[in-house]
């Protein structure tokens, strides 16, 4: 019984954790952006809120400079309670009593505690730049911290001018330089740093928050999702598949007047009602078919004997003709020979060409009454081999010369390459030669007028390679496939160019692997065909 390698709830069940923990890891992330935005958003807020009070107080102090610096009666006494002084003052305190930091920012600044650090630099150039720009906000590290950053620029107004306008370089009431400042001017930025470690804390207790819920989640959804779907599918369709299984393994018992017992829910109980149903009629089929079985075995039993005993009668009714036929053809070849001796040379001419004519016509109705006999004794399995040690270049040169005429007519080339003078084998020299005349006979009939055929030998360790190759009309892969068959011609048609009874090459493939050897074909309707035999040179 084969055995699942990855059950489908597993599969289910991983598919469903990895989109639950992609699902959550995008809320996740979703919900951390949204929640810095927001607090990005609120510190901004805040920042701004501040540096509105912060710049309130400042015009505040400028404005109600005469009344700090003059007493009741006139008398003026320079207090050194300016909005810049009050302004640091106010920094200080308000630096002390909380995690922020205001700052009067500017380059180049009266009190150094003010001097521009290099993020309020760049942030004064952008602004200076722009002078529209009512506000600028980031977040950076100092001192390897996060804080959120906040500059609101300080422009020069007329309360201003008296101590930082012109003319430039005199010292002003409180004894500094004056810069030259026109109104509108940028003198500097207030700057506001509020940390944010709480923020980031808050969002690292969210990150963990999420984590677990998502862990308990998966947990719950591998224990509860797995148990569930295991109770209701997995556990039905597994027993499902094993009764199923052994159904088809022949099991046929009924089990509570059912062949397959489950017991399951839904879908997967009409699937089981069906099955049952289909059970119920394959067990009716399975009752009746081994006495079909037997029946038609019976029957083609009967017909193969049939077929037997007809192919007998037709091999012996074929043996019989060809006897009876070869008898009284050997007679008329044995007169035409006497015949063609006429020492007294009573023959005309015309009558020794009409009986040479019929010389060769009863040599070839010989030869196929010859194939025709061999091929019913082989079919039969009476066809006897008579071995003896044998030249087989010397079988070759027979044919080559016996159907040089033949080939001369046609004014094709014969060329016989045999690679060594003698090339001994243990065969039948009768069937061998029967072979070679039907290979180059073949070869002679499909090659046109003017072509070439080849003939050789080559010996292959306990073999001897025979080979017959022309450049004649060629074999499809098609009829390749079917042309040793008995009974085949490439041509069936009653006006065929190529007459023949179609046993040649059938009758051929039988002698040669009765020797022992096999027959192979090469060829192709653009070359031509190259006939290969293989035979051992002993007796196996």
């Amino acid at each position: 019984m084969k055995r699942i390698k990855r059950p489908l709830i597993k599969t289910f069940v991983f598919y469903l954790v990895i989109i639950v923990i992609i699902i959550n890891g995008l809320y996740l992330a979703w919900t951390l952006n949204n929640q810095k935005e927001q607090a990005l958003n609120d510190m901004r807020e805040k920042s701004e809120i501040i540096s509105k009070q912060f710049l309130s107080m400042r015009r505040f102090m400028a404005i109600n400079q005469d009344k700090i610096n003059y007493d009741s009666d006139g008398n003026f006494e320079f207090k050194g309670l300016n909005p810049a002084a009050v302004g640091q003052g106010v920094s200080a305190i308000f630096d002390e009593k909380t995690d922020y930091g205001i700052k009067q920012a500017a380059v180049d600044a009266r009190n150094p505690n003010n001097e521009a650090d290099e993020f309020e630099k760049n942030k004064l150039k952008i602004l200076e730049d722009n002078s529209k720009k009512e506000e600028i906000y980031s977040e950076t590290e100092v001192n390897g911290e996060p804080y959120f950053r906040y500059l609101k620029p300080l422009h020069i107004e007329t309360s201003c001018l008296e101590c930082h306008g012109n003319p430039k370089g005199e010292k002003d009431i409180a004894g500094f330089e004056r810069e030259g400042y026109e109104q509108g001017d940028l003198a500097g930025a207030l700057s506001i740093k509020v940390p944010m470690k709480s923020f980031y804390d808050n969002l690292t207790s969210t990150y963990l928050s999420y984590s677990v819920f998502t862990l308990i989640l998966v947990s719950a959804l591998i224990f509860g999702v797995y148990g569930l779907m295991r109770f209701l599918i997995d556990d039905p369709l597994r027993n499902l598949t094993n009764e199923v299984m052994k159904f088809g393994e022949g099991d046929f018992r009924k089990k509570q007047n059912k062949f397959i017992d489950v017991n399951a829910m839904g879908e997967i109980a009409l699937l089981t009602d069906e099955f049952n149903n289909m059970a119920r009629k394959l067990s009716e089929l399975y009752e009746n078919l081994e006495d079909k079985v037997q029946e038609r075995t019976a029957e083609l039993r009967k017909l193969n004997k049939k077929l037997k005993d007809n192919n007998r009668l037709k091999s012996e009714f074929l043996a019989n003709m060809s006897h009876e036929l070869k008898t009284p053809l050997t007679s008329i070849i044995a007169c035409c020979e006497l015949m063609q001796e006429d020492e007294e040379e009573r023959l005309t001419k015309e009558d020794k060409e009409n009986l040479q004519d019929i010389r060769e016509s009863a040599d070839k109705l010989l030869t196929m009454i010859t194939d025709i006999l061999d091929f019913s004794k082989a079919e039969a399995g009476t066809l006897e081999l008579n071995k003896e040690l044998t030249d087989i270049n010397r079988l070759i040169y027979d044919c080559e010369r016996e159907l040089r005429p033949w080939a001369k007519q046609k004014e094709i080339t014969l060329d016989v390459n045999l690679k060594d003078e003698k090339s001994l084998i243990y065969c039948d020299p009768v069937k061998i030669r029967q072979i070679l005349e039907n290979l180059l006979s073949n070869a002679i009939k499909f090659t046109p007028n003017g072509g070439t055929i080849s003939m050789g030998t080559k010996q292959k360790d306990k073999h001897v390679e025979i080979f017959v190759e022309d450049n004649g009309e060629g074999i499809s892969t098609q009829e390749q496939e079917k042309i040793f068959e008995k009974f085949t011609q490439l041509d069936g048609s009653t006006t065929r160019r190529y007459k023949g009874t179609g046993l040649g090459l059938s009758l051929v493939k039988e002698l040669v692997e009765l020797h022992g050897g096999k027959i192979n074909l090469v060829s192709s309707p653009e070359w031509g065909s190259r006939f290969t035999i293989n035979l051992p040179l002993e007796e196996e």
